[in-house]
């Protein structure tokens, strides 16, 4: 085993989202945890006598990659260092490793992260920020948040950059479906992903996930979330691979440009039935998804005039139909987006993605319908995702400055490192319903609104 210096692990954050909107957590290790955007139990209820999923099984939901090419290397590197089995296969794909150190500073409601990586040939660095803007809170109930990223070219020679992220939502609706819709507007462009099933379950809702900035985008509105992650794909006929999304991005730095944002058409038992019209409709419908795509160019490299009859078709049907029911699990909605520029020595870019959310059904402990103050601000997740993107200047640049003032003055450093944290609490722990009534937990989900001594203590982040 190599040797190994252990430091201590900070398990707090950035809270990022707005006011009374929930929020997703970011670490010192790069990862995005606890996934309190779509009332969970923690957000919503009092339940520190009984252990509940506090949205850290959702870590790894929201991730990003870098690739960088130059003089015919490829170099990739996942931006967190979270590195479950399920992350970091190396059976198949050794390349993926995640950035050796992050250096993160965090200063709400803004979070600064440089990635460090002794390996890569440029520098590279984000500014994650809260819409949190003092004296409006209508701006700082917005549900969402944004992801700056800034690229610079430390070497002499031109780099090839593309930077990745994946969006697969476990943490709402994960027993039905999402249908996406892919959606470009004059400065940005993304996904909008709702749920097929539109009931009243705390967690039916919808997310936007949105890419502007430098470089020709790329993207897959949506596929099934093991694709997105990793999946061993296995065929008596054709073999046993590994499969996922990564393998094309290493090879090519950009995405399918897939708009198709809904689950494939069912494939019957019996092909032999069907009608050359049909088969050569099914098939062809197939290949507009980017994981069929990846198992028809491996198939296709064997066999080179592939598919030659109709019975490769039926035969690649057959396959890709065990591949989606039982290797992959079913589970369909996950979308990506990518980012692709050239770098000439020196030079400086910059990425920006938002994510927003829109989450209505939140209810009380006794089932009565409280709901989110977003609501009267927002019909959907893209309105929110549109007003960040548009207000920039009024948002994110405020809520900047702002966290720049925080710590503009003379006294010691832990006095606003002190206030700082005290406010993030504001985001993280903080209900504000549909009916205007504000309210902040005593630790998320310990014990209830706004006793005497938290109402003291509280008070002065509010004011």
């Amino acid at each position: 085993m190599a040797k190994i210096i252990a430091s201590k692990t900070h398990t707090s954050g950035i809270a990022l989202g707005g006011i009374g909107s929930g929020s997703v957590e970011l670490l010192p290790d790069g990862e995005f945890h606890y996934w309190q955007i779509a009332n969970p139990p923690r957000l919503t209820k009092v339940c520190f006598e009984n252990k509940v999923d506090d949205g850290e099984n959702s870590c790894g939901a929201l991730s990003f990659y870098a690739r960088c090419e130059q003089d015919n290397k490829v170099i990739i590197r996942k931006l967190g260092m979270k590195t479950e089995p399920e992350d970091f296969t190396y059976r198949m794909f050794s390349w993926n490793k995640p950035i050796e150190k992050i250096e993160f500073d965090g200063k709400f409601p803004v979070c600064d992260i440089n990635y460090i990586d002794s390996k890569l040939p440029v520098k590279l660095s984000l500014k994650a920020v809260a819409p949190f803007v003092p004296h409006n809170s209508d701006l700082s109930a917005t549900p969402g948040f944004y992801l700056d990223f800034s690229v610079t070219n430390t070497s002499e020679n031109d780099v090839t950059f593309s930077l990745l992220g994946s969006l697969e939502p476990n943490f709402a609706n994960t027993d039905t479906d999402f249908v996406n819709t892919y959606k470009r507007e004059d400065s940005f462009e993304g996904v909008f992903m709702k749920a097929k099933d539109e009931s009243d379950a705390i967690n039916n809702g919808n997310i936007s996930f949105t890419i502007s900035g430098d470089g020709e985008k790329s993207h897959i509105a949506g596929d099934y979330f093991k694709y997105l992650r990793e999946y061993v794909s296995h065929s008596y006929q054709y073999g046993i691979t590994q499969e996922s999304f990564l393998f094309p991005f290493r090879a090519y730095g950009e995405l399918d440009n897939s708009d198709i944002g809904v689950r494939p058409e069912f494939i019957p038992e019996k092909l032999e039935d069907l009608k050359d019209e049909a088969i050569d409709r099914l098939y062809s419908l197939y290949l507009k998804y980017p994981f069929a795509k990846s198992l028809y160019h491996r198939v296709s490299y064997v066999q080179e005039n592939f598919p030659s009859e109709r019975k490769d078709k039926e035969d690649f049907l057959k396959y890709l139909k065990r591949q989606t029911e039982v290797r992959m699990d079913g589970k369909f909605g996950s979308s990506a987006l990518c980012s692709k520029m050239t770098l000439k020595k020196g030079e400086s870019k910059n990425i920006r993605f938002t994510l927003s959310w829109y989450f209505k059904n939140h209810f009380g402990e006794y089932g009565n319908r409280l709901g989110h103050y977003y609501e009267n601000l927002f019909s959907d997740s893209f309105e929110a995702a549109k007003l960040l993107n548009e207000k920039r200047n009024e948002i994110f640049d405020k809520a900047v400055k702002f966290s720049e003032l925080l710590f503009s003055t003379n006294l010691p450093v832990y006095y606003p490192e002190s206030w700082s944290s005290h406010l993030s609490t504001i985001v993280k722990s903080s209900w504000y319903l549909k009916d205007g009534k504000f309210g902040l937990w005593e630790g998320l989900g310990f014990c209830g609104f706004h006793t005497t001594d938290i109402t003291y203590h509280a008070s002065f982040g509010l004011l």
